[in-house]
């Protein structure tokens, strides 16, 4: 079979792939939160468990906590900058990947944190979803991170 150009013109649904639409879990998802994406299931959450890939930053907020697993979509952030809440940092932490913090209590050797939708750590929770570098350190509780090539749909994001 010979295959030539084509000559019909078509219009192609493209956008640049910073802000990208996902079917909400039945749960809210705040804005400037973490959010994960369940291969298994099709839709992201706020939850990161094993199995789990980190998608974005929420983009807005979307409460679909009374609704079925679907029934919303929310806009996430794929690409950028964020100033984000960690467990410890310091000015040699930049350039360090950081996790997500998962929900339960972690001893970070500084202190016991527990995990929430809006906080890092340093690269040692192995389960916990990777979300990005350190690019610049703020304070012992802020820093920020970039996520480029980590917000992904899938394991192989970096």
């Amino acid at each position: 079979m010979a295959y030539g150009a084509t000559t019909t013109a078509r219009e192609v649904n493209m956008s640049e792939g910073e802000l990208v639409a996902f079917k909400l879990a039945a749960v809210k998802a705040a804005k400037g939160t973490l959010i994960c994406f369940d291969a298994s299931a099709g839709y992201v959450t706020t939850t990161p468990t094993t199995g789990r890939y980190f998608a974005g930053i929420a983009y807005e907020t979307v409460d679909n906590s009374a609704g079925a697993v679907g029934d919303m979509r929310v806009r996430v952030e794929q690409q950028g900058v964020y100033l984000m809440n960690i467990d410890r940092a310091s000015q040699t932490y930049v350039g360090q990947q950081v996790n997500w913090m998962t929900g339960s209590s972690v001893a970070t050797g500084f202190t016991t944190f527990a995990g929430d939708s809006m906080t890092v750590t340093i690269h040692t929770q192995v389960a916990s979803p990777k979300v990005g570098r350190i690019v610049s350190y703020e304070t012992a509780g802020l820093v920020r991170i970039k996520i480029d090539g980590y917000a992904s749909c899938s394991a192989t994001g970096t």
